[in-house]
């Protein structure tokens, strides 16, 4: 079997969220990624009580939280912004409490109202191809990232030949801390985020974390603070760790000197071992106990945001930090996520899968204001250069529009076409390619795994190698009554988005002009492709040959990111 499709048998095994049973690849890879029964979650999680990081409620002063005071776009001598990202894990577009009151999230909901509210922003299908984008400003396709997720036992990781975004900061001055979950290779310490520009981090390597144990796949510890591994965690709350380190930093740091934070939480990833105390918030809510623990997530995750709010004002940071948020990618609908009234899920094409919930917060702003322009997940780090006096000569060549006007000026993005994803390579879990043009977006060839909406999620066939279907029969959702109803659908689907944001209405018949002209576009950006690296596996990497932990240092790898 070609090393492809061992990663991606393990791919999937870590999207979906499974507990492997009966296939003999997935037998191997048990521990990889479990997912207990919900009752033995919460059985768990109540065993670690831990302290509350204060109380959660909204943020007092409304007022205090923006003003409308212009920012000017600084060179690397003037009076350059913080910058904080927030990205959160699994995020659907219905799982934020400015959508969806049965989520609680007041301090995220009071920022979005204070702040600008980025409508239409994009991201990527699936993790590591989204995280690859937010660093580099470059579209994963055209550097080998596209297909998809980065795995812990294969000798790969993101490729050299693009710089990621705190090296470009690093050169105007600021100092840069990575926090929470990488997803971009580690088994060179080249790979790492302290090699990709971070002067600091601490987090985890792989693509997800038992919150209280911290270990990934194959059960391996996966833990670490400027690569050296952190035991002493063990039973304390992933959450809370990142959450009191960037406390730590942001106490720390020289005002005289501004700071980049890629504070990239774990929330609301599975497993879904939440807290207690915020478990209590949903106990009397009229859902599956399987959303109970997903929301309890997602109010840590805003019970982060605030933290964050709460220190730099203590510090005396608030009034020259921008904050941007962003979720990685649709909500996993097959599990307990929601993105209604969208149609997809993480691991399509469709909106559900690509179209996440996004705000920019800070006094710096212009104007509060709801901003319905196209973004891209693309744009965020070359947007972040821009605002911190970055040359332009140095990411005029990133696919990244920036769109510091629109904090700074009042103004609406400048983009109007982007790419979803183009993955040209088998098996292709989140889709074959689609294009956004103006009004328009046609998904071309395979759409992903999934269609249908909120708690009508549909497998499509026949697409997928017979290997793959294996594996949803694991999941936690019926996959018997899946592929009785599984559907074939057109290889080419044309939607109207303005008209029909919903994607209910294929009008690629009606409009062969619009298809023809779409086609030819993403014949160009063909020309751009770049075929992913096949790294190779390694038991060397495995934690039984690693005291039981993830760890560097166990390859080579060249600018392309496989082993020399």
């Amino acid at each position: 079997m070609r090393v492809s499709n061992y990663i991606f048998m393990f791919a999937v095994f870590v999207v979906l969220s499974v507990e492997a049973r009966d296939n003999r690849l997935v037998r191997l890879l048990r521990g990889l990624y479990e997912r207990d029964d919900i009752k033995s979650e919460i059985k768990y999680a109540e065993g670690f009580e831990g302290s509350f990081d204060g109380d959660f409620e909204p943020i007092e002063d409304e007022n205090s939280l923006h003003n409308t005071m212009p920012l000017d776009k600084k060179d690397a001598g003037g009076n350059q912004p913080n910058i904080i990202i927030i990205l959160a894990d699994d995020l659907g577009y219905n799982d934020v409490g400015y959508h969806n009151p049965d989520v609680i999230t007041p301090t995220i909901d009071k920022l979005v109202k204070k702040g600008i509210k980025l409508d239409n922003h994009y991201a990527l299908p699936l993790c590591t191809p989204s995280r690859y984008a937010i660093m580099s400003g470059v579209y994963p396709f055209r550097a080998g990232m596209s297909h998809g997720v980065e795995s812990a036992y294969v000798a790969h990781c993101a490729p050299m030949f693009y710089d990621f975004l705190p090296a470009y900061l690093k050169k105007v001055g600021y100092e840069n801390i990575a926090v929470g979950k990488w997803h971009l290779g580690f088994c060179d310490e080249k790979c790492t985020p302290n090699a990709r520009g971070f002067d600091k981090s601490y987090g985890y390597y792989n693509g997800f974390t038992r919150y209280y144990q911290h270990t990934s796949s194959g059960g391996g510890f996966d833990l670490h603070k400027d690569n050296v591994i952190e035991y002493e965690t063990i039973g304390t709350h992933t959450m809370k760790l990142f959450s009191d380190y960037i406390t730590k930093t942001i106490k720390e740091q020289d005002k005289a000197k501004p700071f980049f934070i890629y504070a990239s939480f774990p929330s609301p990833h599975s497993p879904y071992e939440a807290e207690p105390k915020y478990m209590e918030l949903y106990k009397d809510k009229d859902m599956p106990n399987s959303r109970k623990m997903f929301l309890s997530l997602v109010s840590s995750l805003d019970n982060s945001v605030k933290r964050i709010v709460d220190d730099l004002k203590e510090a005396d940071l608030y009034d020259n930090t921008i904050i941007i948020f962003q979720s990685d990618n649709g909500g996993a609908t097959f599990g307990p996520a929601s993105n209604a009234p969208l149609r997809g899920t993480k691991l399509s094409l469709f909106e559900g899968g690509v179209k996440v919930p996004a705000f920019i917060s800070s006094p710096l702003i212009k104007d509060s204001r709801v901003v319905t322009g196209i973004t891209h997940t693309v744009d965020v780090p070359v947007t972040i250069m821009d605002l911190a006096g970055v040359d332009e000569s140095e990411y005029q060549e990133l696919d990244g529009v920036s769109f510091a006007d629109v904090i700074t000026k009042g103004t609406e993005p400048e983009r109007t076409e982007f790419v979803l994803n183009i993955d040209l390579e088998e098996p292709k879990l989140a889709g074959q390619e689609a294009l956004r043009s103006g009004k328009w977006k046609l998904i071309q060839g395979f759409a992903g795994l999934f269609t249908g909406y909120e708690n009508n999620i549909t497998l499509i066939q026949p697409k997928l190698p017979d290997h793959m279907v294996g594996y949803f029969k694991t999941t936690g959702v019926n996959t018997d009554v899946m592929e009785e109803n599984k559907i074939i659908l057109p290889d080419i689907l044309l939607f109207n988005i303005e008209k029909d944001p919903e994607e209910h209405t294929n009008v690629a018949a009606e409009n062969p002009d619009v298809v023809k002209n779409l086609q030819e576009k993403l014949d160009e950006y063909h020309t751009q492709y770049v075929k992913s690296f096949q790294g190779t596996i390694k038991p060397e990497g495995m934690p039984d040959q690693n005291e039981g932990s993830w760890k560097t240092g166990w390859c080579s790898v060249n600018e392309n990111g496989i082993e020399n």
